[in-house]
């Protein structure tokens, strides 16, 4: 006898289909992990074979900073100096294109971002492995997992541009800087995430008297210790890695008021490099000179070189971060009672503004007239007081005249290399030959100066 087969009620059956529905559902979900952490859901319906993730969770996840551009067709990812740009679809078109991820101005991957009702997301793989990280899946935890690299920091050394101090960390991998300030000591922390160094270590330079750099929580901490400075921390791509700059320059009311407490302070350099040995020795005689005639009308000097060796660039540096102002002396193919004088030309240093917009991300600058505006803001960043100098000078050039009958003409433009490290606080000032060894050279420079720039409002 056949058993008899029982009707399923409806309901069961509604319920098994839901119950299998779900189960499936839950076991398709992928999640994503990043070095060790959750970082989200990830979706594999926008692209067949790519997984992607929400563009702040992502971003959040790795520490990237994000620009999405006017017009909402791109956005720009960037950490440790690394800039990755990627083409933004809206969902229903296709994000297969060539070329949609670049890294620095060179094709990294080939899925551009989708814009969704719930938030713009990005292909994982492509944008992980341009900043340098590894993805893999875990089919068992239905998990995609990152690693991001640890930097390790290769070097470090003091460099000197304008009138700032730099110290510049070089590390082999992408990394991100956090910084905090000590208000009641103006100490700067900086601390780099899951970077890695052998061991602690200072450093020392002019403006940056003391720099610890040293392993802690899993990265390495940097302590900068330069009270009465401005310290400025830039990202610069260096390869595949970053070089992390600590660029100190003097704070703007750190030199004491010319009107208040204290004596106005100008540096005097004597020209060495390019001049004949016989024009050195008189020209050191004549900033000595100057130095006298000047102490008199009470104002303090310092000689930048004060014997045959020519000063070194940390001497220079210190002399011109504490000086009110700084004159560099040299010869000119002048006749007697003729003097020319120089100041910092704006547009005069190009080629340290094109190395600085090269190592970020140049092909990114297409637009003339944002390269012309983010030249003159690199430059001014870099060489600030350039309309002190230049008044100055003019102011100068007017009571040399009126002092001594010399004549000075026009203020011209000089490089930053010439100039360095006094940049916008300093003065060129070519004399003729036939002039170097009398007594009212000196007399006059040093009247004009007491008289006319140093009090001057």
């Amino acid at each position: 006898m056949m058993p008899t087969r029982t009707a399923v009620p409806a309901w069961i059956t509604l319920l098994l289909i839901v119950l299998t529905t779900w189960s499936g559902s839950v076991a398709a979900q992928v999640t994503l992990r990043v070095d060790g952490r959750d970082a989200g859901p990830v979706r594999s319906d926008l692209l067949s074979g790519t997984s992607y993730a929400s563009l702040d969770r992502l971003a959040n996840a790795l520490n990237l900073e994000t620009v999405l551009d006017v017009g909402g067709s791109a956005l720009a990812l960037s950490l440790g100096g690394q800039v990755v740009t990627i083409e933004l679809v809206s969902q229903g078109v296709s994000p297969a294109r060539e070329g949609a991820v670049q890294l620095n101005g060179a094709p990294a991957g080939n899925a551009a971002a989708v814009r969704t009702a719930d938030g713009v997301w990005l292909p994982i793989a492509p944008i992980v492995r341009a900043f340098s990280g590894s993805v893999g899946f875990l089919p068992e935890e239905n998990t995609v997992v990152v690693v991001t690299p640890r930097a390790r920091l290769a070097d470090s050394a003091f460099t000197i541009t304008g009138t700032s101090e730099s110290l510049v960390l070089t590390l082999d991998a992408p990394v991100t800087v956090q910084r905090s300030d000590d208000p009641l000591t103006g100490a700067v922390e900086l601390f780099l995430p899951r970077a890695a160094m052998d061991r602690a270590y200072t450093e020392s330079g002019a403006l940056l008297p003391r720099v610890g750099i040293f392993p802690s929580d899993g990265g390495i901490r940097v302590r900068v210790e330069a009270p009465g400075v401005e310290i400025e921390v830039l990202e610069l791509a260096r390869g595949a890695g970053t070089d992390v700059v600590v660029r100190a320059r003097r704070a703007p009311g750190s030199f004491v008021p010319r009107d208040a407490v204290g004596e106005p302070t100008v540096a005097l350099e004597a020209g060495f490099v390019t001049e004949a040995p016989a024009a050195q020795g008189a020209l050191l005689a004549l900033t000595q000179a100057m130095a006298s005639e000047l102490a008199a009308l009470d104002v303090d000097t310092v000689l930048v070189r004060t014997g045959d060796a020519a000063a070194s660039d940390a001497q220079r540096l210190q002399n011109a971060v504490t000086s009110d102002l700084y004159l560099l002396i040299h010869v000119g193919d002048l006749a007697s009672g003729e003097v020319r004088l120089w100041t910092l030309g704006e547009a005069s240093a190009a080629n340290l503004v094109d190395d600085a917009i090269r190592r970020n991300a140049a092909d990114g600058l297409g637009d003339a007239a944002a390269t012309t505006t983010l030249r003159r803001e690199l430059l001014l960043g870099l060489v600030p007081d350039v309309a002190m100098g230049q008044r100055a000078a003019e102011t100068l050039a007017a009571a040399l005249f009126q002092e001594g009958g010399y004549r000075a003409g026009a203020v011209l433009e000089a490089p930053l290399a010439v100039l360095a490290p006094a940049a916008g606080r300093g003065i060129l000032i070519e004399v003729a030959e036939e002039d170097l060894t009398s007594p009212d050279l000196p007399a006059a420079l040093a009247r004009a100066l007491a008289s006319r720039v140093l009090d001057a409002p």
